[in-house]
């Protein structure tokens, strides 16, 4: 199964490169799903475990994700909505390749939406957007150089690539691959972490949206993601809550500024900007099952093409359990009896 899952990626990284050659312009031709959920079973919606993988251990999950003023038209007053509402989904599957080294693909799918009608095809082609799509797939990569299972401090490297197999005219597509990255550090005191990433997303060829011709366009580029947030087991509060140890709290913000062409914190950058808050239950079925529930609210009044101003999400995913290696011990003194106490 290893080798099959490994051959699917390789064979969606080739045709989805050979078919992004050059092709008429279509609006706008942006992404607005917005990040992924972790894609083991024991992660969170924008948190990371720093754990080790077993080896060719494999996760798979099924996410639905409802949006509400998903996308608007910039800089003009009343607020006019491109999207009002989302109902979307995405699938995944991790594997883990070593201790330290796991890969993943993710297929987001708009299940449906509903926007304006009559925008003009410099909005969006066609005038409006489709009621259901097909998003660009995510191709990941985990990198942990540093895990902290035990408690204590941790590092990794989180990188994807994104596919252009998504419909251009459903902001959810961007018709051509992007990359990024996100150096994540984490501080474990085992019924609670600490977390905070930052990255950088590339867009090889900046989209301007709506028409260049129209006022209020703006320049989407390359973005610098961020996030800061605490993973807690209930149990912290009292030893009386959550006996089983089922339930994880995650909290969480996260956002992103302009790195291209527009810069950080600069003039006019606050309508390529985003920030929200999350928080969601992460509970353990048992059997490797665990059910995901949260909500995230933008801290950006009036969103554009970034994150919606508000999100709900609900996520079953499964994932053989992970567990702290085996410390080297050599294997004459394993055999050694214990020598009891006389006192």
């Amino acid at each position: 199964m290893r080798q099959a899952f490994l051959r699917a990626i390789c064979v969606a990284v080739g045709v989805a490169g050979f078919s992004s050659s050059a092709r008429a312009e279509t609006y706008p031709s942006l992404s607005t799903f917005g990040p992924r959920p972790s894609l083991e079973a024991n992660g969170g919606i924008v948190l990371e475990r720093l754990v080790p993988n077993e080896r060719w251990a494999f996760d798979a999950g099924l996410w639905a994700m409802y949006g509400w003023n998903v996308v608007t038209l910039p800089k003009v007053t009343p607020v006019v909505p491109v999207i009002n509402a989302r109902l979307a989904s995405v699938a995944t599957a991790n594997l883990g390749l070593a201790r330290w080294l796991g890969v993943g693909v993710s297929v987001p799918l708009v299940l449906a939406q509903s926007g304006n009608y009559g925008l003009g095809s410099g909005v969006v082609a066609g005038g409006q957007v489709p009621t259901s799509a097909l998003g660009d797939i995510g191709v990941h990569m985990k990198y942990t150089p540093f895990s902290n299972e035990n408690g204590g401090y941790g590092l990794a490297l989180l990188g994807i690539a994104t596919l252009p197999t998504g419909d251009r005219a459903s902001f959810v597509g961007e018709g051509a691959m992007t990359a990024g990255a996100r150096v994540i550090g984490d501080v474990s005191f085992i019924v609670a972490s600490i977390q905070a990433s930052v990255g950088f997303m590339g867009r090889p060829n900046p989209r301007t949206w709506p028409n260049p011709q129209k006022l209020g366009s703006l320049r989407y580029g390359s973005e610098i993601p961020w996030s800061l947030g605490v993973l807690v087991h209930p149990s912290i509060v009292s030893r009386h809550v959550d006996k089983a140890n089922r339930h994880t709290i995650e909290v969480a913000l996260r956002g992103s500024v302009p790195a291209y062409p527009a810069a950080p914190f600069s003039r006019g950058s606050l309508p390529l900007s985003a920030a929200s808050v999350l928080t969601a239950d992460h509970i353990v079925l048992g059997h490797g099952l665990v059910l995901s529930v949260g909500v995230d609210f933008s801290l950006i009044a009036v969103p554009t093409a970034q994150l919606p101003a508000f999100s709900a999400f609900l996520g079953l995913r499964w994932g053989a359990q992970r567990r702290a290696p085996e410390k080297d011990v050599p294997p004459d003194l394993k055999s050694i009896p214990k020598i009891e106490d006389p006192g």
